[in-house]
């Protein structure tokens, strides 16, 4: 499915400078990356990422999530920071919660505290997974490298979560 949008960036660091970027992804690049951002995100992310704090980036809204996990992407090669894991089922519902409403205000809590994109979550102490996506109708982002060899329960965790399509074959539900 490919997300067909206009966008623009205006990233501004604590100088007060700005940079922009606009275009918009009309065409039939299989990838999803509009030429321009690609041109952006392989040639000049070095220089993104030295004109601005990572926090300041990861913030900025980007109109499509696949331009998003990408962009995000090229910024961990530069910044890598661990993840803290999630403690409870109910902590780790609320963040999918706002993951999915997608604020862009969130966006630099989710990646300084669990990661970003969402398949980089660290779940490995949460042992009940019950409906973490119940409900969540567009949601079909990859999860299959979570560890959930922790997990209880997972009752309704995918209820009414149509869209959901992603492999999670590998995970260890052994103790469910």
């Amino acid at each position: 499915k490919k997300c067909r949008a206009h966008y623009q960036f205006t990233f501004v660091n604590m100088s007060g400078n700005a940079m922009n970027f606009w275009g918009s992804n009309r065409g039939d690049d299989d990838d999803l990356m509009p030429p321009t951002l690609r041109v952006v995100l392989e040639d000049l992310a070095p220089h993104i990422i030295s004109f601005l704090d990572v926090p300041t980036l990861v913030q900025k809204k980007i109109v499509c999530r696949s331009w998003q996990r990408r962009f995000t992407e090229t910024i961990d090669r530069k910044a890598p920071t661990p993840p803290r894991p999630f403690q409870s089922g109910q902590e780790l519902r609320d963040a999918v919660d706002k993951y999915v409403k997608y604020d862009p205000d969130d966006a630099e809590a989710f990646a300084t505290t669990y990661g970003w994109p969402i398949d980089r979550w660290d779940v490995s102490h949460v042992d009940d997974f019950s409906e973490t996506f119940e409900c969540k109708e567009s949601f079909n982002e990859p999860i299959g490298s979570w560890n959930v060899s922790n997990a209880r329960t997972m009752e309704g965790m995918f209820y009414e979560a149509k869209s959901f399509n992603q492999d999670i074959s590998s995970w260890e539900t052994s103790n469910v």
